[in-house]
């Protein structure tokens, strides 16, 4: 299926960034506020999408032995900013994906990846450098389609694993 979707987001940008020095991003200007009150409104509706798409990538994803789907305590209400999952395949995955005009990401390069910190401490962090290397996040936005959201699970679902 090939997606026509009135947003380039789908499939626009990479995942891969690197920090190169130590900087600060803390301001906000008067039009930024204004939009960011504007878009208060659509809050509760727009976390409501997220959740029907967690949903269904969590169904689709239950018996799937190869992903490993996020996880939300019964005491937690979560906005599903991110849908991020842990596979063995996540390099394949974003090629593949890619290659379908998929876009995904990975969130967050661990801190001691990132050139600027680079040799600047030591970082033995194991289960860190090993999780990293399995998260893949997946398209998780209001105006995601149902069509689209199926496109994202049938793609996953046709990787080939060998």
């Amino acid at each position: 299926m090939e997606l026509k979707t009135g947003t380039r987001r789908y499939a626009s940008y990479g995942w891969y960034y690197e920090v190169t020095e130590l900087g600060y991003k803390c301001h906000m200007n008067d039009i930024a506020a204004v939009i960011g009150l504007a878009q208060l409104v659509k809050l509760d509706k727009a976390n409501a999408r997220r959740r029907e798409i967690t949903a269904r990538y969590n169904e689709a994803f239950a018996d799937v032995d190869w992903i490993e789907t996020p996880v939300e305590k019964p005491y937690v209400k979560s906005a599903c900013h991110n849908y991020v999952i842990k596979t063995p395949y996540r390099d394949k995955m974003n090629l593949h994906l890619k290659e379908k005009e998929i876009a995904t990401g990975v969130d967050y390069m661990p801190v001691h990846l990132h050139p600027y910190y680079r040799g600047k401490f030591e970082a033995d962090v194991p289960v860190t450098d090993s999780v990293w290397a399995k998260l893949i996040t997946l398209p998780l936005y209001p105006s995601l389609t149902d069509a689209e959201v199926e496109c994202v699970i049938e793609s996953i679902l046709s990787i080939p694993r060998d």
